[in-house]
């Protein structure tokens, strides 16, 4: 290995702390105020979460009060959550990057299936990382949020109970249970892609090198 190959691999570290850790990346990359800026929103949102959970009936009542349906309110609540999974990936994006510009050049990958298959088994995307695959990697750790998200929901907190006993607008009960069935085996499928994908694009490389 080169030393321009060793001295890139800093966006891959930085990347990898920040999908751990929200904010860690950030201050890898000597921006100590920006990471804490991102580890506090993602503390602001947990905690808020945690608030939520607890105190669902009158947060649900007072929305109502206010003029918002039931289902309106948890539609806003499932709203907060795709922005948190965006600004989660928008996290480990401006991660890798930054490392990027700071080094001056790219991270073209490990090309091993070693490295970048247990990785994709512990995190989906983690993989597509570690062979210098930003975009793919945001894909994969995206679907894993969601289906995270969807799941947390359906063993923390009444809300998805709620939706599928009383169905959400003109959508059935029965519909929505099937929905949220097909949304976790997606998930589930995905994360096997990931895994595979980054076992087959490193073993390729590393055959054409």
């Amino acid at each position: 290995v080169s030393l321009a190959q060793r001295e890139t691999r800093r966006p891959l570290a930085a990347a990898t702390l920040s999908m751990f850790i929200c904010g860690l990346g950030q201050i890898y990359n000597r921006q100590a105020q920006l990471g804490i800026l991102y580890f506090l929103a993602e503390i602001l949102f947990l905690a808020g979460h945690w608030a939520l959970i607890r105190t669902w009936p009158m947060m649900r009542d007072i929305a109502v009060a206010v003029g918002l349906t039931e289902a309106g309110f948890m539609l806003s609540v499932a709203a907060i959550d795709a922005v948190m999974v965006v600004f989660l990936l928008l996290n480990v994006w401006q991660a890798y990057r930054q490392a990027e510009v700071n080094d001056g050049g790219t991270f073209g990958g490990f090309d091993s299936p070693l490295l970048s298959g247990p990785a994709s088994l512990l995190l989906p995307g983690w993989g597509q990382l570690v062979n210098g695959q930003l975009s793919k990697a945001l894909f994969f750790l995206s679907t894993a949020l969601i289906t995270a998200h969807v799941v947390c929901f359906a063993m923390l907190t009444p809300v998805l109970g709620l939706i599928l006993e009383r169905g959400l607008g003109t959508v059935s009960p029965h519909r929505l249970t099937g929905g949220v069935i097909a949304l976790v085996i997606s998930g589930a499928i995905m994360w096997i892609l990931s895994v595979y994908d980054a076992v087959v694009v490193a073993g390729c490389r590393r055959h054409l090198a």
